[in-house]
């Protein structure tokens, strides 16, 4: 997790017990995971597999020098094929232990033999990473673009990449670095349980199950379900104003 229960009672200077323990338990995975949905990204350090490309992509536009004028129309002949480059998911892109193979034979991989030794290509010639920062650690990417030599097949699920993507959990402590992320994840896991905590505590223990206008008062319920269902759980505008660089902005799908 990018922040844990106990980060979470730290920033709430409080020492949850019984059910309240429970509860940011119970939320707290859930909250993160609409949190790294925002951010488009699963943000962790960790090897990722990616088959792709996801679908036969649009073709670009063409440039003006590729226009055939035909009497009085314009018509365009792009000589384009394939892409240029294919978009990870998992951000930043880590350079190191990057592989990726081309088989266009692969069936997204369930063929006999898909994606085999000789479908192997060679970093740095065949392809490459488009490295923006290069750190002590190592070279990364925060686009997450792979270039290819010529271009990569239009064709579905043709392409394997195994990759180490999101930050490291010295670097989501950095200032220097990505602690940004994580103070935007803690805002949001703050903002989360204070809806919760607002709901359960006072008086209203829960949504409103019954309510009579003409003495007016109204009954609610314990169920922590019936609480969970009723909040709007989102990812506040100071964490996303805080980690807005590191939102991955592909469209994957």
């Amino acid at each position: 997790m990018i922040v844990t229960p106990e980060e979470i009672q730290t920033a709430l200077q409080v020492n949850l017990e019984g059910p309240q323990l429970a509860m940011l338990r119970l939320i707290a995975p859930l909250v993160e995971g609409i949190f790294k949905s925002w951010l488009n990204t699963n943000a962790e350090y960790q090897l990722t597999t990616e088959i792709l490309p996801v679908g036969r992509q649009w073709q670009r536009e063409p440039s003006l020098n590729e226009a055939v004028r035909t009497g009085d129309v314009v018509r365009f002949e792009s000589r384009f094929e394939g892409l240029t480059t294919l978009q990870l998911k998992n951000t930043p892109v880590w350079e190191d232990q990057i592989q990726a193979w081309e088989d266009l034979s692969a069936n997204a991989g369930s063929a006999p033999s898909a994606f085999s030794a000789s479908s192997l290509l060679t970093y740095g010639n065949d392809y490459w990473l488009d490295v923006d920062e290069v750190v002590t650690s190592g070279r990364l990417s925060r686009t997450g673009l792979l270039y290819r030599s010529g271009y990569w097949p239009q064709e579905p699920r043709t392409v394997k990449v195994t990759y180490y993507g999101g930050e490291t959990a010295i670097r989501l402590k950095d200032p220097n670095h990505a602690a940004a992320i994580k103070a935007a994840c803690l805002i949001t896991q703050l903002h989360a349980f204070k809806q919760i905590q607002g709901l359960k505590g006072g008086s209203a223990t829960g949504p409103k199950t019954g309510e009579n206008l003409t003495d007016y008062s109204y009954s609610t319920t314990e169920s922590l379900a019936s609480v969970l269902s009723s909040v709007n759980f989102g990812v506040p505008l100071a964490a996303q104003l805080a980690a807005g660089k590191a939102k991955n902005y592909a469209v994957f799908g």
